[in-house]
């Protein structure tokens, strides 16, 4: 059964909370796939779904997760022009450097989220081998509202289409096909361990100062400037979330003056909470201003960011009813 396999693949690895590094995780995936024989579902936070995983990859540091090959598993002769009009190409998969996963246990129904980085266009393509192709050999399509870039190209007369995840957040999991649960109610889990996740790092950030001292400067400042950190990609999954795109196009270019004023051109009330002071003060710490880091400052820094998990937390179980 499904929910079986999945819960002895875990029991395998000692039932973790956690697994990190991606040759781990995707060991792990792996065995996961190959106790199921591919028949997963994996839910993405932009509620698409792969009813299936046809293999699982590594690539040094990539894993390649294979929802449809077409090209090893052709299709009954006759059939191979309703490949290119149903899924639009013959091999379809998605591009991952996997942070960690993180488990989930709700009675036998256990579900595995998955946290990529972002990996650079750049480097996809060099990986994928069209780095040298001329601009009308491929496609990139950049998808804001699915949070995932496309890559579509011809490789050896064969149609490949490639995802890659544009947040390093919990982007996607992997569930039993029995006892499926809405793919609505995996977008939450997704957005909540996210904000959990976020919420984790404040606590450590906390517990941190709780033992530094005033002339511990360095340590001070590594500390505001890890909280600046979570600050900026909160602000940016934000902006994901509610569809305002990013200002630039660059992920890692999106600095938090960029997204304060992203967010008043669209009449967020969130630019109104993000005071600018708090910007100033979460830049300062990432810079060489002639200043002492000062104690007091990281500890209004971390309520701020603190208070910017728990309003985009009230703000997002509202949106589309997913608490329902």
């Amino acid at each position: 059964m499904s929910e079986q396999a999945f819960l002895d693949a875990w029991e395998n690895v000692g039932c973790p909370n956690n697994i990190y590094g991606t040759k781990n995780c995707y060991e792990f995936l792996n065995n996961l796939i190959i106790k199921t024989d591919g028949l997963v579902i994996v839910d993405h936070f932009s509620l698409t779904d792969y009813d299936n995983v046809s293999s699982i990859e590594y690539h040094e540091p990539y894993v390649k997760i294979i929802w449809r090959d077409f090209v090893k598993e052709r299709p009954p002769r006759g059939f191979e022009g309703m490949v290119q009009d149903i899924f639009g190409a013959d091999y379809l998969y998605s591009l991952s450097n996997i942070q960690q996963l993180k488990f989930i246990k709700s009675n036998n129904h256990l579900m595995v989220l998955v946290m990529p980085t972002v990996i650079k266009l750049k480097d996809a393509k060099k990986f994928l081998g069209i780095n040298k192709l001329k601009e009308d050999q491929f496609r990139i399509q950049d998808n804001d509202q699915e949070l995932h870039t496309e890559i579509k190209f011809i490789q050896n007369n064969y149609v490949h289409e490639c995802l890659l995840y544009n947040l390093p957040f919990f982007s996607f999991l992997l569930k039993p096909k029995q006892g499926d649960v809405h793919r609505s109610r995996s977008q939450k889990l997704l957005l909540l361990s996210t904000l959990m996740h976020a919420k984790e790092r404040i606590l450590t950030v906390q517990s941190k100062l709780d033992k530094l001292y005033e002339n511990e400067h360095d340590e001070i400042r590594s500390s505001g400037n890890i909280l600046r950190t979570i600050l900026e990609s909160l602000l940016k999954y934000y902006c994901l979330f509610y569809e305002y795109s990013l200002p630039k196009k660059h992920y890692e270019k999106n600095f938090l003056g960029d997204l304060k004023r992203h967010l008043k051109k669209f009449n967020d009330p969130l630019n109104d909470v993000l005071e600018q002071r708090i910007i100033n003060l979460a830049n300062d710490f990432s810079h060489d201003n002639g200043n002492i880091p000062l104690l007091e400052d990281v500890y209004e820094l971390n309520q701020h960011v603190n208070y910017l998990v728990e309003y985009f937390n009230k703000k997002s179980v509202l949106k589309n009813n997913l608490l329902s």
